[in-house]
């Protein structure tokens, strides 16, 4: 039956050059429609009553007898209504011809066609101009005739007149908008010929290239170099780069190179002068400046700087106590410019031979463990965040705690120590803390004692031996003293080279 109806609708369309069959009348698109590849087109038909307002619309290559390349079938009188503008998208139709049939999706026989119509190809942009005025040493700005139809356009650029190489960044480079000009190239070289095509973009179709634009970018003359002058600001961790300023210059490149080691550079400085921050005390450093306009000037004279030597801290103080054992003691000093941490050691040698506590910190404070009637050394250097290192402060004193003045003496004259042959007095410290106590008993060892050879006696007040309990480690004894009767009792101890004895009461 349909095939009856094609037919008809031939014989119809070729005597009488009509679009309608029975009861559809469709007035676009015409031959004369204006359709770019993948682009919109406008579907407009007018119906006689009976008309259901659904409707099927096929798209076909060529004519009605050719392949049905595109379909909108059953759809409501919301859309691709009659007497309405319908808008209908050409997407995967290449140009070339078709023609559309339309029918009543309730009522075949009620249908019509439009005229074959073209769907063309999308043309290359026209005109391509560079926009006056806006030639630079690294660039132009581009104007071209929008294209009908376009989405957007595929620009080339290259050095080479038949496009055998391409600018980095723009081969087939996609400029999205429909609107033409206000294109900016930038990246380029001074001095040098450049080669322009465009072609224009559609959803799925891309035209054939434009014509070839050629334009040159202006050539580039080099800034005066500027005059470096003295350094200020001249500290530890840095200084200050100065330099006069060049007439027409606002950026600056400084390089500064540490003596012995690569430059550094530090671009487009706006000014006439750079703060320079560096980690390196006591270090020789020099400095070059260059002006920067489309490229950049010779370099200027050289100017010398030493950064100051990193200084040792200063400032000592110590706060914190204990009441009769061993308590944290806190040592604090002056914060020193561009150190980053600080050697913090901690000796009862003055020349500090050994050590209490050897450590690294990064405030200026620490604090040590310490054990009552004994005295200390202190002394920190500075650290940078480099590893470089100050000297050693001077020493600072911690002598021994108040209340450490009952010690009895000793029988035997002087000792000597066995390292330095300093005189060892009998009266240094073996002061037994708390005491009175009537538990744990404490003794204080100063570092000439040999705690691993270490004898400990205790008498009470009859001169017989009472054994008790204890442990010895390199700066302290600790004795149990919760068995024993209250009362005084002495103690002994011994090293086997020098002995001290010292009294306490047991509560």
């Amino acid at each position: 039956m349909k095939n009856v109806f094609y037919a008809i609708g031939f014989v119809c369309l070729l005597c009488f050059n009509a679009k309608s069959f029975a009861g559809i009348t469709v007035t676009s698109p015409s031959a004369s429609s204006s359709i770019v590849a993948c682009g919109d087109f406008t579907l407009y038909y007018t119906a006689t009553s009976g008309f259901s307002t659904y409707v099927v619309v096929n798209v076909h290559q060529n004519n009605l007898s050719g392949t049905v390349v595109k379909t909108f079938s059953n759809v409501s009188s919301g859309y691709l209504a009659a007497n309405y503008n319908n808008i209908l998208s050409s997407s995967g139709l290449l140009p070339g011809n078709y023609q559309i049939e339309i029918y009543d999706y309730y009522n075949p026989s009620f249908n019509g066609s439009s005229d074959v119509f073209t769907i063309s190809t999308i043309s290359p942009p026209t005109a391509i101009t560079v926009v006056t005025g806006q030639t630079t040493t690294t660039g132009f700005e581009l104007s071209w005739t929008a294209s009908s139809g376009a989405s957007e356009y595929r620009i080339d650029i290259s050095t080479a007149s038949d496009f055998s190489s391409f600018v980095p960044g723009y081969n087939d480079y996609h400029a999205s908008g429909s609107a033409s000009g206000g294109f900016y190239v930038t990246g380029l070289t001074a001095g040098t010929t450049y080669y322009v095509r465009i072609r224009a973009y559609t959803s799925c179709y891309t035209s054939g290239n434009s014509s070839t634009t050629s334009v040159t970018t202006q050539t580039c003359t080099a800034p005066s170099a500027p005059t470096a002058t003295a350094a200020t600001n001249i500290t530890t961790c840095g200084f200050t780069a100065h330099w006069n300023a060049v007439s027409g210059v606002t950026l600056y490149d400084v390089i500064i190179t540490r003596t012995g080691f690569s430059p550094q550079t530090f671009s487009s400085i706006s000014g006439t002068s750079y703060a320079f921050s560096s980690s390196h005390p006591a270090t020789g450093y020099s400095y070059v400046v260059k002006s920067r306009g489309c490229t950049t000037s010779a370099e200027s004279n050289s100017i010398s700087v030493t950064t100051t030597a990193l200084a040792a801290p200063h400032g000592f103080g110590a706060n914190g106590g204990g009441s009769g054992g061993e308590y944290d003691l806190n040592i604090s000093w002056g914060a020193v410019s561009c150190a980053a941490h600080y050697r913090f050691q901690v000796s009862q040698w003055s020349d500090f031979r050994s050590f209490e506590e050897n450590s690294i910190v990064d405030g200026a404070t620490s604090s040590f463990t310490k054990v009552p009637c004994l005295e200390y050394y202190v002394r920190v250097s500075s650290i940078t965040a480099t590893s470089e290192e100050s000297a050693f402060s001077s020493n600072f004193y911690i002598p021994t705690d108040a209340g450490c003045d009952g010690r009895m003496a000793a029988d035997g004259p002087q000792d000597r120590d066995p390292i330095t042959s300093d005189p060892i007095e009998w009266l240094q410290p073996f002061v037994p803390f708390p005491n009175p106590t009537d538990q744990i008993l404490t003794i204080g060892l100063p570092y000439y004692f040999s705690y691993e050879n270490l004898s400990v006696k205790t008498f009470d007040a009859t001169g017989h031996i009472v054994v008790l309990p204890f442990n010895a480690s390199r700066t302290k004894v600790t004795l149990d003293v919760s068995a024993i009767n209250p009362g005084t009792y002495v103690i002994t101890l011994t090293d086997g080279r020098v002995k001290r004895k010292s009294k306490f009461l047991k509560k």
